[in-house]
């Protein structure tokens, strides 16, 4: 009776495999990994009727931030926690006819594993009162938003740390079906 429960028991794990196996192939299947499009460091970038272009970036440790930045420093601060921050300074252009919204909200921040999105309540903070994630352009109006993305030590090894600021960051506009991804150094 037990070398039939046991056989039995076999049975129904191998075929739970195989309709996971199944399963797996049928949705990698489905959807094919992403197209990646990179854009140079200084290329403008045409997207969804709207020019984007990165003006500058910059990074701040903790000391910088305590002395050059309070404002930013104030809202990404972490008690007991050291703190880095990058500041991506874009320039968006409506090129439609007409006035259009782009959404903001999702770019990204990238280096190899490590993704981040924009911190909130630094945004509100280091951009002037009023400036949204999602600005109304009319057609031809230009817009400039700070980007604040932080990291802190539990994102990376100690070895890569030590070295954050010397990484190739990437900003990714969108993920999927297609991945826009803008250098940045």
């Amino acid at each position: 009776m037990k070398i039939k429960r046991k056989f039995l028991f076999l049975c129904v794990a191998l075929m739970i495999a195989c309709l996971y196996r199944i399963q797996f192939n049928n949705i990698n299947h489905k959807y094919p990994p992403a197209q990646l499009i990179s854009y140079a460091k200084d290329q403008t970038v045409s997207y969804d009727g709207f020019s984007l272009k990165v003006l500058s970036t910059e990074f701040f440790n903790e000391n910088d931030l305590k002395k050059n930045n309070k404002e930013l420093y104030e809202n990404i601060y972490i008690e007991n926690e050291e703190i880095k921050a990058i500041v991506v300074d874009i320039q968006i252009t409506n090129n439609n006819k007409q006035n259009a919204e782009i959404d903001i909200s999702d770019a990204w921040l990238q280096s190899n594993y490590w993704v981040n999105g924009i911190v909130m309540n630094a945004f509100v903070a280091i951009n002037p009162a009023g400036t949204s994630l999602h600005p109304k352009l009319k057609s031809g109006e230009t817009v400039r938003l700070k980007l604040p993305y932080t990291m802190i030590p539990a994102h990376f090894k100690e070895m890569d740390w030590n070295h954050v600021q010397n990484r190739k960051y990437d900003l990714i506009l969108t993920f999927y079906p297609i991945k826009r991804a803008l250098a940045l150094n």
